[in-house]
C-alpha cells in the first residue's frame, strides 16, 4: 500500500510539473511561447536549416529577389492589443503615452544648426536638425494611436498629405560648419533618417485607407522621393582607397532605406538598404565585438566607444529585421569580418551594461539610449542576454529618436 501511494503521488508530481515544462520547452524549432496566446508562435526572421553560431556566405546584392512576406510593426493588431488591457483595467502607460494629436511638423529644408561633428575640444556640440520635430511629432502620433487616441490616424494621413504636396524636406542644405569636401554627408545622413517614421505610417495608412487610396499614393510618391533626394548628393564617407568609413551612417541608412522599401515594396530602397547593411556590419568582429570603433583615438578619448557601436548595429539591427520580412535569407547570420548581427548586439548590450556607460542607463535620447534592446529581445527571446534584459526591463521604458525607432517599448515590446 506504501508503495502504490509512492507510485500515486510521483505520478501526481509529474502532471503537476508537466504543464511548465511544456510551457518553457516544447514548443518547435523556430517558435517561441507566447504568454497572452497561450501558445507557441513563430520567431520572426527564423529561417529553417540554420545552424547556430555559423555565418554564411554573402550573396551577391544582385542575386538577391525580395518579397514582402510582412512589416516590423502590425500597428492595427498591436492597437487592438493595447486596447483589450485597457479595457481589463491595466494601466498601459508605461508602455506608451498617449501624447499630443498634433499634426507631423513640417518645413521645406534638411538643414542642420550649428556644429554637426563631435570633436576631442568640442564632444558635445549644441546641433540641431531641421527632420528632428518631423521625426519626434510622428513617432508621437503612431505611439498614441497605439495608445488609443481617438482620430490619430486621420491627423497623420492629413499632416503626411500636407507634407506631399508641399514638398517638405525636398531642399537638402549643405552644412555650415563642414569643409566644402564634406558638406552633404551630414545633411544627407540626416535626410534620409526621415524615411523610418514615414515607412512605420505608412505601413499604418494602407491599413486603414488602402494602397490605391489617392492621398496614400502621395504619399508614397513623396517618400519615393525623399529616399533619391537623400541618396542625390556627393558624400565622403563611402567609397575609395579600400577604407571603412562611416559605419554609423551606413548603419542608419540601411535601417531607414530597409523599413521604406518593405514598407513600400521600393526596391532601389531594399537594395541600398542591404548594401548599407553590409557596410556597417564590416565593424563586427568574432564573438559580436567591435574591431572599428575602440580603434579610434578621438573617439576614444571622447568616450563614446559604445555609443559609435550602438549607432552603427543598433540601426543595422532595425534593417536585418525589415530585408528578412523582405525575401533576405540569412540575413540574421551574415558576418563579414567573423561576427553576426545577433552577436554584435549581445556584445554590445552586455558590455554596456557591465561597464555601467551612460547609454545603458538613459531612457530618452536620440543617439545615447537603448531603444534597439526592445527589437533584439522581441528577435532572440531566449538569448541569454534578452533574458537578463527582460528581467530587468519589465516595467522600463525606453525611446530613442536617431537610432533606435522611436518609442520602442510601445512598438515592441511583447505585451
Amino acid at each position: 500500500m506504501k508503495r502504490a501511494n509512492l507510485i500515486a503521488c510521483a505520478v501526481l508530481s509529474i502532471l503537476l510539473i508537466s504543464p511548465v515544462t511544456t510551457w518553457a520547452g516544447s514548443c518547435p524549432e523556430g517558435q517561441k511561447w507566447n504568454d497572452r496566446q497561450g501558445n507557441c508562435v513563430p520567431i520572426p526572421g527564423w529561417k529553417a536549416g540554420k545552424e547556430k553560431g555559423k555565418s554564411v556566405p554573402l550573396k551577391k546584392l544582385s542575386e538577391v529577389e525580395f518579397s514582402i512576406s510582412g512589416h516590423p510593426i502590425d500597428f492595427k493588431a498591436r492597437r487592438a492589443q493595447f486596447l483589450d488591457l485597457a479595457s481589463k483595467g491595466t494601466d498601459n502607460r508605461w508602455y506608451c503615452s498617449a501624447g499630443g494629436n498634433y499634426p507631423p511638423v513640417l518645413v521645406s529644408e534638411v538643414e542642420i544648426f550649428g556644429a554637426s561633428r563631435s570633436t576631442v575640444a568640442n564632444p558635445n556640440p549644441r546641433a540641431g536638425q531641421s527632420t528632428d520635430p518631423f521625426m519626434t511629432s510622428l513617432y508621437n502620433l503612431l505611439a498614441g494611436y497605439l495608445f488609443g487616441t481617438e482620430h490619430a490616424t486621420e491627423v497623420i494621413y492629413e499632416g503626411l498629405l500636407e507634407g506631399a504636396r508641399t514638398d517638405a524636406y525636398s531642399i537638402i542644405k549643405p552644412d555650415a560648419s563642414a569643409d566644402s569636401s564634406w558638406k552633404w554627408d551630414e545633411p544627407t545622413y540626416y535626410a534620409s533618417m526621415i524615411l523610418w517614421p514615414l515607412g512605420y505610417a505608412y505601413v499604418l495608412l494602407v491599413e486603414e485607407y488602402g494602397e490605391d487610396d489617392p492621398g496614400v499614393k502621395e504619399i508614397k510618391a513623396w517618400g519615393d522621393r525623399l529616399y533619391a533626394s537623400s541618396e542625390s548628393k556627393p558624400v565622403k564617407w563611402i567609397g575609395g582607397g579600400g577604407f571603412l568609413k562611416g559605419p554609423d551612417r551606413a548603419g542608419l541608412k540601411a535601417a531607414a532605406y530597409s523599413i521604406w522599401g518593405n514598407a513600400t515594396g521600393n526596391e532601389e530602397a531594399l537594395k541600398k538598404g542591404y548594401r548599407y547593411f553590409r557596410h556597417a556590419m564590416k565593424t563586427v568582429g568574432k564573438g559580436g565585438r567591435d574591431i572599428y570603433w575602440g580603434k579610434d583615438a578621438e573617439i576614444r578619448k571622447m568616450k563614446k566607444t559604445l555609443k559609435m557601436v550602438g549607432m552603427t548595429t543598433g540601426p543595422a539591427l532595425y534593417a536585418a529585421y525589415a530585408l528578412s520580412l523582405s525575401g533576405v535569407d540569412d540575413v540574421f547570420e551574415e558576418a563579414p569580418k567573423g561576427g553576426n548581427i545577433k552577436e554584435g548586439m549581445a556584445w554590445l548590450i552586455k558590455r554596456a551594461k557591465e561597464t555601467g556607460n551612460k547609454i545603458y542607463a538613459k531612457s530618452y535620447g536620440y543617439a545615447l539610449s537603448m531603444a534597439y534592446i526592445e527589437l533584439f529581445m522581441k528577435l532572440f527571446p531566449e538569448h541569454p542576454v534578452a533574458v537578463g534584459e527582460q528581467a530587468v526591463r519589465k516595467y522600463r521604458s525606453v525611446y530613442t529618436v536617431h537610432v533606435g525607432g522611436g518609442p520602442a517599448t510601445c512598438f515592441l515590446r511583447d505585451l
